[in-house]
């Protein structure tokens, strides 16, 4: 629609500048075009974060619209709201979701940021620096940060994987959220002393996804000594789940509200 509109008004400013014979004031055609195009690129970037399935970090009311911030840090600035000359014409905020209405009725639905707890990961070193790890978490990592002697990843949207950490001799600990569904690879973390997992059904694992490779021995796959904390009423099931099994000895309930280990 905004594109068709567009397209008009720059064919009648081609066709008016050439039939004018005296200089025409353009100001403000161009002023309507600029603001058409300005509408395109928001419904455009609405769209592919719709696409994307991207989260609302913030919605921010100006004196004449609004801003709306993409977990990918794209925005959205919408002016003209007063005059209802505004591709969006209403945003609604309902506990951790956010519905936009396009003024074609079409309704964009997002996940709210701040609120999803699957979007962290939370770990420490043993050396009190930050670890480069972004991959193997099926979501995009959009900041990382190393304060207070522990480190923060935050992703785009619930994360599903716990990450690929292999080699990483420094990672010390890590809690992966309730949304992941594939154990992530800690191979070669000689230096994990606690894995805290939240799900609640044991994420898919692999074979020695928590071993060392020691050399000159009969079994040289050997399991990394840490801890396994899982939640209390889903012990038994990680004691039984492949691969997850092989470390059944290490698995300890924790209780995730309270913070305490369930003997």
């Amino acid at each position: 629609m905004y594109m068709k509109k567009l397209f008009t008004l720059i064919t009648l400013l081609s066709a008016l500048l050439v039939a004018s014979c005296n200089k025409y004031d353009d100001t403000l055609i161009w002023q309507e075009i600029d603001s058409l195009k300005d509408r395109v690129t928001a419904v455009e970037t609405l769209l592919k974060a719709s696409a994307n399935d991207l989260t609302v970090v913030s919605v921010d009311e100006t004196d004449d619209g609004f801003v709306i911030t993409f977990s990918d840090d794209s925005k959205v600035i919408i002016n003209n709201k007063a005059n209802g000359d505004s591709p969006i014409v209403n945003i609604e905020e309902d506990g951790d979701m956010v519905y936009i209405t396009l003024d074609d009725g079409t309704i964009l639905t997002f996940r709210k940021y701040e609120l999803e707890e699957n979007c962290k990961v939370y770990y420490t070193t043993t050396d009190d620096k930050m670890l480069l790890c972004d991959s193997g978490f099926g979501a995009i990592l959009i900041s990382s940060t190393f304060e207070n002697g522990q480190g923060l990843l935050l992703f785009d949207k619930p994360v599903t994987g716990g990450g690929a950490w292999n080699g990483m001799e420094d990672l010390e600990s890590i809690v992966l959220p309730p949304s992941v569904e594939t154990s992530g690879s800690f191979y070669e973390c000689t230096g994990l002393k606690k894995l805290y997992c939240k799900a609640t059904t044991p994420p898919a694992a692999s074979s020695h996804f928590l071993s060392y490779y020691k050399y000159g021995t009969t079994q040289p796959y050997q399991p990394i000594h840490c801890a396994i904390y899982v939640p209390t009423e889903s012990v038994e099931l990680y004691k039984s789940a492949e691969y997850w099994s092989d470390y059944k000895d290490r698995i300890v309930g924790y209780d995730f509200e309270n913070d305490v280990v369930v003997e």
